[in-house]
């Protein structure tokens, strides 16, 4: 048990080493791919981590009380959100949920609640709590507990579900109160229980297999891209770019080796090929850091995470419960690309490694030294003062691109490469922006400049759309097989839709190759997309006026 440990405790510098060294290697690698949007995430969480810790060195016992107010207050109002669109009430984001609360998904919502729920639940659960001394207090934080629990289920999220189970685990084994008769019951019961944990599993998966088969899919091609370049990764924010190339490169080979020619989809798993799309996220954070950082970045994280909850369970605080949660929901879920929950992971990583329990706390506050972050905070402020034009040059135009987006969906292409063409260098990162003014570009006849700045969109997303348009330009500059190289790659990238298809056949029209326009029209029309819908009918009826101009 974690109680026989010795409890020397990490000490402050070399925690704050740790994240140092993480973060710098976040700032080197973004620099070195030109890429200073990245990074702004990392920055965030080192600046509220070192804030929390120093403030849980000098004020312990107002430190903890603040954070405990600050969650309670939080999970009150995403309580009373849940609430009221349960009760449809409030549905102003999507009504295709039934409860999401302020982050218009259920997913993350779930991940909220299994996070506050397994800290307060300590809480409510430890006997030796001081809260426990206020009724009032503890009744009301003891109702929320039970409502959150209650709303949980109906988030659907599976990985919250485990994230709360795995944090209830924790607390069952190391609670000395609780142990011996959750150890008594294992031995009576462990083959019940073992059945039971099974099934549960068994349950979660088969409940949402599309989805469950569509992450572990992703995951394998996440590995591919990691053993591919392990050290140094693909750089931070080039994640989509890199998916999109390995996922294409996966499929590519699967039909080159096994099918009768260069687009023979049957010869993929249906499976796998149904549940493949594009994504630009990994669903998994530790993973999206390896494929972006390296393993190195990856096996840092992981330390800070591990090394702050056993630091958390020697002195005795219920910050690990959270902090737990958090972890393991971040291996089926995206948290951190979410600003909440970048925010909590660095709170609650510094009140794990610098809060001390009750008995401690009450003590004299430590002394803290903070010299040896000298050399660190002078580099920064260096690296900060130097980028600091162009960074504030890059957060412009994306403001001005929120706001004049609405020229773009209205068709005003002019306006939208009047304003953003000159200035895509600086917006290389913005997946949205560079498929907007290379479409933008292409209506308008630039199929060159279309070319160059569509370039820049491979390099960050996976969405085969850019290829799309990009065969479009070659087509249009009479590039046959450059455009015919694009449409494969895109039907490549995710093999389960039609339009690459019907714009294969268009170019074989447009060259004046009967016999492979057919083929590709039998395709066509023989092909299972993903979802059919009145637009894959529509594509397929385009095809069918082509072949009766033949006929005429």
């Amino acid at each position: 048990m974690l109680r026989t440990f010795s409890r020397q405790h990490i000490s402050f510098v070399e925690l704050s080493y740790c994240a140092a060294v993480l973060l710098l290697s976040v700032i080197l690698n973004s620099s070195l791919a030109n890429d200073y949007y990245g990074f702004y995430p990392w920055i965030m969480m080192g600046l509220v981590f070192f804030l929390t810790a120093v403030s849980m060195k000098m004020w312990p016992s107002g430190t903890h009380y603040l954070l405990l107010l600050l969650c309670f207050g939080w999970m009150l109002f995403e309580t009373g959100y849940g609430l009221l669109q349960i009760f449809n009430i409030n549905h102003s984001a999507s009504s295709r949920f039934a409860v999401y609360g302020s982050f218009k998904n259920p997913g993350p919502y779930g991940g909220f609640i299994s996070i506050v729920v397994s800290i307060f639940g300590a809480i409510i659960l430890n006997r030796n709590s001081r809260l426990k001394r206020s009724k009032l207090f503890f009744g009301t934080v003891a109702t929320v507990v039970v409502l959150m629990l209650c709303m949980l289920p109906a988030t659907q999220s599976r990985s919250a579900i485990l994230a709360f189970v795995c944090s209830c685990l924790l607390f069952l084994i190391y609670n000395k109160g609780i142990n011996c008769r959750a150890l008594d019951l294992l031995k009576r019961y462990w083959l019940l229980i073992a059945v039971g944990f099974v099934l549960c599993g068994a349950g979660l998966y088969l409940y949402k297999k599309p989805s469950a088969d569509a992450r572990l899919f992703k995951y394998k091609i996440c590995l591919s891209i990691i053993k591919k370049q392990p050290l140094k990764g693909v750089g931070i924010g080039y994640f989509g770019g890199a998916y999109g190339q390995a996922q294409s490169e996966y499929f590519r080979n699967q039909i080159l080796e096994n099918g009768t020619n260069n687009l023979d989809w049957t010869v993929i798993d249906d499976k796998i090929r149904r549940v493949a799309d594009y994504s630009d996220g990994a669903y998994n954070e530790y993973l999206q850091i390896g494929v972006e950082s390296g393993i190195i970045g990856a096996l840092l994280m992981v330390m800070l995470m591990v090394c702050a909850i056993v630091v958390s369970l020697r002195r005795d605080t219920v910050w690990c419960y959270g902090l737990l949660a958090l972890a393991v929901f971040a291996l089926f879920s995206y948290p951190l690309h979410m600003t909440h929950f970048r925010i909590l992971l660095a709170v609650l990583a510094a009140a794990c490694v610098f809060d001390r329990s009750d008995a401690e706390r009450s003590h004299k506050p430590e002394r803290l030294s903070l010299v040896y972050l000298i050399p660190f905070l002078l580099l920064f402020s260096a690296y900060l003062t130097v980028k600091m034009p162009e960074i504030r040059r890059n957060n412009q135009l994306v403001e001005r691109w929120k706001a004049n987006k609405r020229w773009y969906d209205m068709g005003y292409y002019d306006s939208v490469i009047e304003d953003f063409v000159d200035d895509i260098p600086l917006l290389h990162h913005n997946k949205n922006v560079l498929f907007a003014c290379g479409r933008a570009l292409n209506l308008n006849g630039e199929y060159l400049k279309s070319d160059s700045v569509l370039q820049y969109g491979t390099m960050v997303s996976s969405d085969p759309m850019f290829w799309n348009v990009m065969g479009n330009n070659s087509l249009a500059l009479g590039r046959f097989r450059e455009a015919e190289e694009r449409y494969m790659k895109a039907f490549y990238m995710v093999p389960n839709r039609l339009y690459p298809l019907t714009l294969l056949a268009r170019l074989y029209h447009t060259e004046g190759d009967t016999a492979r326009f057919f083929e590709m029209a039998g395709m066509v029309e023989t092909f299972k997309p993903k979802i059919e819908s009145a637009n894959t009918e529509r594509l397929r009826d385009e095809i069918r006026e082509l072949k009766a101009f033949y006929d005429e």
